[in-house]
């Protein structure tokens, strides 16, 4: 992070928009838009909310705003020791140079500051030079003894000491977020149909044995739909995933966890016996987005066999929540496409329709090529096979 990046981030912050801020900048509006997410990488949260063309900052960037506006004044502070105008673009100054700068000033050595921050002393002399070069005057004295503040060195310590405290007090939250990353352990899944599913007791049984695979760590576990979950997983957000179809990215291991029969359900006032499609042709089907597995295999169903009946569905509802999902087949005469074991534990009765066997929910386990450990993914695979389930449900009406 540099202090050009917080001084044009605060002046967008001033004005709640980049083109305003671009134009009291002098920059383009790419370049100012740029610095925003350069700057909410660095701190690891969301700083502003847009709604059409409109701003808003989030309470994290009202939490920062003073230290942001402290570090813009001292900037600008910096720039002008030498005279320079107050238009004068803010120099492209790292934080770490100015970390090291003041490492110097207080040793007195470029040398030994050089041993003490672990860097060589060729590329800390460089660093040096470069802020002297953007700043216009030397911040150093060298003589054969050492080096030594300038007169502009010493009025530029104190300016440096403030904008380095206040970056940390800005980047703190950012650092104590890396660290429990670090410390976590995530996993995503497909969302279960609801607690006595076979997903449901195979997570329970992941997160209770957790502690002995690794007791160190601590494990989150999101749900999500199969395209957002490998998504995550090519971004690094996961970890391991479970998604609930066989198409795996050839640059992923999986192994494969369970099958299961998928069953056309309704309304348990519908005919069981009823032909399938004169019941497609009656309701109206409720579906995850096709951003699920089950979408997928329901949406191959309709295209490979369903096309050729008489009567397709009648029209199809996309909705991302399964216990909505479940709720519209059981009480308002819906049809969905569900998982066999699911199904035979939830408390309703509902009429049921098997699909063909090479439509079938698979789960499967999902991870980034050579990222996991072997003892670890047995060890999370023998968790989830060894779950005992329970009986089917008895049905209600």
């Amino acid at each position: 992070m540099n202090i050009a990046t917080i001084s044009a981030v605060r002046t967008i912050f001033a004005v709640r928009g980049v083109r305003e801020a671009a134009r009291i900048e002098g920059r383009p509006p790419a370049t100012m838009s740029a610095a925003l997410s350069r700057f909410e990488a660095a701190v690891a949260v969301p700083l502003v909310r847009r709604e059409g063309a409109s701003m808003t900052l989030t309470l994290e960037a009202e939490r920062r705003l003073d230290a942001i506006n402290r570090i813009a004044a001292a900037s600008r502070q910096l720039m002008s020791l030498a005279g320079a105008p107050d238009d004068k673009p803010i120099a492209p100054i790292s934080i770490l140079g100015l970390i090291r700068f003041t490492e110097v000033a207080r040793a007195s050595s470029i040398r030994k500051a050089a041993r003490t921050l672990g860097v060589g002393q060729p590329q800390l002399t460089r660093q040096i030079s470069d802020m002297e070069r953007h700043l216009g005057f030397p911040l150093l004295k060298r003589s054969g003894a050492g080096v030594s503040c300038s007169t502009y060195g010493h009025a530029a310590l104190p300016i440096a000491e403030q904008i380095i405290e206040d970056w940390e007090a800005v980047s703190q939250a950012a650092a104590a977020r890396f660290r429990q990353n670090i410390e976590t352990w995530r996993m995503g899944s497909v969302m279960p149909l609801g607690h006595e599913s076979s997903i449901a007791h195979m997570l329970a049984a992941i997160a209770a044995g957790w502690e002995k695979l690794r007791p160190r760590q601590h494990l989150a576990i999101s749900g999500a739909t199969a395209d957002e979950l490998l998504s995550g997983l090519k971004t690094g957000h996961f970890d391991l995933v479970l998604i609930d179809h066989q198409s795996v990215p050839p640059d992923f291991e999986c192994r494969p966890i369970r099958t299961d029969a998928l069953w056309l359900v309704g309304a348990p006032d519908l005919d069981g016996t009823a032909d399938i499609d004169g019941v497609l042709g009656a309701c109206t089907l409720v579906l995850p987005s096709v951003r699920s597995g089950i979408r997928q295999a329901a949406d191959r169903y309709m295209r490979e066999v369903a096309a050729s009946l008489a009567h397709g569905p009648k029209r199809i509802v996309e909705i991302d929540s399964v216990p909505v999902i479940v709720n519209m087949v059981a009480r308002y005469n819906y049809l969905s496409v569900m998982p066999q074991s699911a199904v035979e534990r939830l408390p309703y009765r509902l009429s049921k329709w098997p699909l063909p066997d090479s439509y079938r929910q698979q789960l499967t386990l999902v991870w980034r090529a050579s990222a996991l450990p072997p003892p670890l993914v047995e060890g999370i695979v023998s968790l989830m096979q060894g779950v005992p389930m329970p009986p089917p449900h008895t049905e209600m009406a």
